[in-house]
């Protein structure tokens, strides 16, 4: 790899060989001669380029003394002095530097026809400037027999040991690197090349790579791989490859074209990596996320993901489906009589009876514990489920545990259900075959159970409370409600919380937990929040102010918003509520978001906190986040789970988690709010503790947006000089009517709905 210092020599060069053909110039025009004007003419010429030469440029007798010096090499040597022409070159050097030039001018005294060197100038009032000198000795007096390149080298040594590190790390890469010619053939490699593939430098160099090579020859024009360098000039792919030992491997390459001055290609750079390792390790991480390790069957994510597969060819297909569900008799008896190890090798001698038991295309998953499903698609008729049912059983009764010389019989209890006559959603077979499972226990056990709507009517109700759902948008079913948030230090309301229901016809306003769980297992929860958003903002800019402007509004926001492909869709709409300017926007997303976050999410959260989002962690205090999540997350925020409430007064145990809660958010920089607040204690003890906020039926029940203008509007100033107990008591008994009194006046005058 050629340095920066060779390549300025070729201009070093060419000025010498300048300054030879002038003096060669100066001797034929002192010749008498018919061509004398031309040769004046071309001498006057290179005195022009000899004065105006980016370098350097001396004329210098054997002893160092300067005939002639052109105006750079006065810049470089003395830059506040005109002329250099008489004085000696050791004039200008100190120290070290006067004995290499010494040094220099006797080599060339000895009869060196050329010689360079290094040397530092120590120039008074400015800091000291490496030099390099290079000469050529003419062998004639004249002005003086040596003609002299003078450059000022100061950067050069940086620049070196930057090609010096970038060839290291080149040297050093785990990568293979391959320098070829225009003509694919090597010139240059790195030792991980040869780690990789086996060939030594020696043997590779004048060789075409593989990645050029087809069927022993050079790739021809049409192969797309150069197509794609002529046409872009580079080309990345995986490719096959062998080593020198013949042993076939995998190779991710990236090939970069070097172009020449005329836009043509002059080197080839190929980068490769062995892939041989990465498919192993991809294998390892497949097997985990996909596969129980102790009884090598299929794990709940597995399931789940088949599950979804299966279900989506039945309905195509227009094939029955089963579900069966298993579970263990009396397997914590055995575990603990047997000791852990001993259960672990009666779960891996229950799940080889079950995969013994089943279909050729059915699918055994061990679920957690001593639970195990099996997804059996395609059934020809219904009784095929219950025929693997009798066969598990069975293979147990007839092949016993044994453990230390003990023969153990095992039983099962097992649940089945079908598609699609017991149900048409994933979460309603799950469900099914769970309650099925039970009822199998609850007979006593070591039997199989079919599922039966009457064993669990929530379940039987499921399907048709979904398919509402669907239409309850069109039919202006959905309503809207503002759940209010006061301030501890004063009780005045400080933002609200957005609440979606769901009035469904004669059946009245559903129950809040029933339609939480309903939209989260229909998969409708993005669809609604993004219609939440853009409802609440346009209803908002309608009202006009009506003191909800500077009114914080919380939306709860679900964790598949922060999956991968996501986010983009969210924050559009969340900017588009921004740009309303009809409330400051509060986004509350949950723990598992920040415990299990993408790559993309901080970063997505950090953009929508710079343009004014606040962002409030929910239920706080109910997963385990660490504190190095919660610290990297950009929040505003921590929002106390209501189940942290309930024994706040009588529990010694749950007050000091609160209290470590409410001291842990304010350790971060955080505000705290508590969410579920039902008694004037449970107030007095949040204050005490410092809590910021606080919401919950204590405060109010959830209104409609114009019952919350006018509480916004008539909330009085509380008065001065109470403990917070006798504040809350008073301005409670006054808001809480107030709120019932505007509540009733919204339902009798709005519309039903939305």
């Amino acid at each position: 790899m050629a340095t920066h210092r060779d390549a300025a020599r070729p201009l070093a060069q060419g000025m010498l060989a300048l300054a030879a053909a002038a003096s060669q110039l100066e001797d034929a025009v002192t010749t008498p001669s018919l061509a004398l004007a031309d040769l004046q003419d071309q001498l006057n010429c290179y005195r022009d380029l000899f004065e105006r030469a980016p370098v350097g440029f001396l004329v210098m007798g054997l002893n160092g003394r300067i005939a002639r010096a052109n105006r750079a090499a006065a810049a470089i040597l003395t830059p506040g002095q005109a002329s250099l022409d008489g004085h000696f070159l050791r004039e200008f050097c100190s120290g070290d530097g006067a004995h290499q030039v010494a040094g220099h001018l006797e080599r060339l005294a000895r009869g060196a026809a050329f010689d360079l060197c290094e040397f530092t100038l120590e120039r008074p009032g400015g800091p000291p400037l490496p030099v390099r000198i290079e000469t050529l000795n003419l062998g004639t007096p004249g002005d003086g027999p040596l003609r002299a390149v003078l450059l000022d080298a100061s950067g050069l040594e940086e620049l070196e040991e930057g090609l010096s590190l970038a060839a290291s790390v080149v040297e050093h890469s785990a990568q293979a690197v391959i320098v070829t010619d225009a003509a694919y053939r090597t010139v240059a490699v790195n030792p991980a090349f040869t780690t990789i593939t086996g060939y030594t430098a020696t043997e590779a160099l004048g060789q075409v790579p593989g990645v050029f090579l087809q069927a022993g020859g050079v790739e021809g024009p049409d192969h797309p791989i150069l197509t794609q360098l002529r046409a872009r000039g580079y080309w990345q792919g995986e490719i096959a490859n062998r080593r020198k030992d013949g042993a076939p491997y995998m190779e991710w390459a990236q090939i970069n074209a070097i172009p020449d001055a005329h836009g043509g290609a002059k080197y080839y750079v190929c980068m490769f990596s062995d892939m041989t390792g990465q498919d192993a390790a991809k294998n390892s991480l497949v097997q985990l996320a996909y596969c129980d390790s102790l009884t090598g069957l299929a794990n709940r994510a597995s399931l789940l993901e088949h599950l979804g597969r299966a279900l989506s060819a039945a309905r195509r297909d227009k094939h029955p489906l089963g579900l069966i569900y298993i579970d263990l008799d009396k397997f914590k008896e055995v575990n603990d009589g047997l000791g852990h190890s001993g259960g672990d090798r009666l779960l891996q001698f229950f799940a080889a009876a079950l995969k013994a038991s089943v279909r050729r295309t059915d699918l055994v998953a061990r679920i957690g514990g001593d639970e195990f499903a099996i997804i059996m698609p395609d059934l020809s008729v219904e009784g095929a489920a219950g025929r693997v049912a009798a066969n598990i059983l069975e293979q147990l009764a007839a092949t016993p545990f044994c453990e230390h010389g003990r023969e153990l019989s095992v039983g099962a209890s097992i649940g089945i259900t079908l598609f699609p006559k017991d149900g048409k959603t994933l979460e309603t077979l799950l469900n099914c075959a769970d309650s099925a499972m039970y009822e199998a226990k609850k007979a006593g056990g070591n039997r199989a159970c079919f599922y039966s709507p009457q064993t669990s009517p929530d379940f039987k109700q499921h399907d048709e409370l979904a398919a509402d759902l669907r239409h309850a948008w069109g039919r202006r079913e959905l309503v809207i409600q503002y759940q209010p948030r006061v301030r501890l230090r004063d009780l005045r309301i400080s933002g609200c919380e957005v609440i979606l229901g769901w009035n469904r016809p004669g059946h009245g306003l559903l129950d809040q937990g029933t339609f939480s769980a309903l939209v989260a297992t229909t998969g409708m929860v993005m669809a609604l929040e993004h219609w939440l958003l853009r409802t609440v903002t346009a209803q908002a800019q309608r009202a006009g102010a009506g003191g909800l402007r500077e009114l914080r509004v919380a939306f709860g926001i679900a964790a598949p918003h922060f999956a991968p492909g996501h986010l983009a869709p969210l924050i559009r709409r969340v900017s588009a509520a921004l740009s309303a300017r009809a409330f400051v926007v509060e986004l509350e997303i949950p723990e598992s978001v920040i415990v299990r976050h993408s790559q993309g999410t901080v970063p997505a959260l950090a953009r929508l906190r710079e343009q004014g989002v606040q962002l409030t962690l929910r239920d706080f205090g109910s997963d385990a986040i660490a504190l190095r999540q919660l610290g990297a997350v950009p929040l505003t925020r921590v929002k106390i789970a209501p189940s942290l409430l309930r024994d706040l007064e009588g529990n010694p145990a749950a007050a000091t988690i609160v209290k470590g809660i409410i001291a842990l958010g304010h350790a971060f920089g955080l505000a705290v709010l508590a969410d579920g607040v039902e008694t004037p204690g449970q107030v007095r003890i949040l204050a005490q503790y410092g809590c910021d906020e606080a919401q919950g039926p204590l405060f109010s029940a959830p209104l409609s947006g114009a019952a919350l203008a006018t509480l916004l509007e008539q909330a009085a100033p509380l008065p001065a000089g109470c403990d917070t107990v006798g504040r809350a008591g008073t301005w409670l008994a006054r808001a809480v009517s107030r709120a019932i009194a505007c509540l009733r006046a919204s339902l009798r005058s709005a519309p039903r709905g939305v």
